[in-house]
């Protein structure tokens, strides 16, 4: 079961990765073709990615240095 908790991050950012990519493709490419250059759709994945790291990161930071003082 903690082994679970160590990969289950990774596999939700692969999940979440492949579902923002498909949403890039399949409606901002065509919504925003003719506005945008395709390195700016790409930008906008990579975002993504890197809040939800951040996300992460911020959890596990937060949880290393908790301190439960409740007596």
């Amino acid at each position: 079961m903690n082994s679970m908790s160590y990969f289950s991050p990774a596999l939700f950012m692969f999940t979440v990765h492949i579902a923002i990519e498909a949403f890039r493709h399949d409606v901002l490419s065509r919504w925003l073709a003719s506005a945008v250059t395709a390195d700016v759709l790409d930008f906008f994945v990579y975002t993504i990615d890197f809040i939800y790291v951040m996300m992460i990161s911020s959890i596990v930071f937060y949880s290393l240095h908790f301190k439960n003082n409740v007596k």
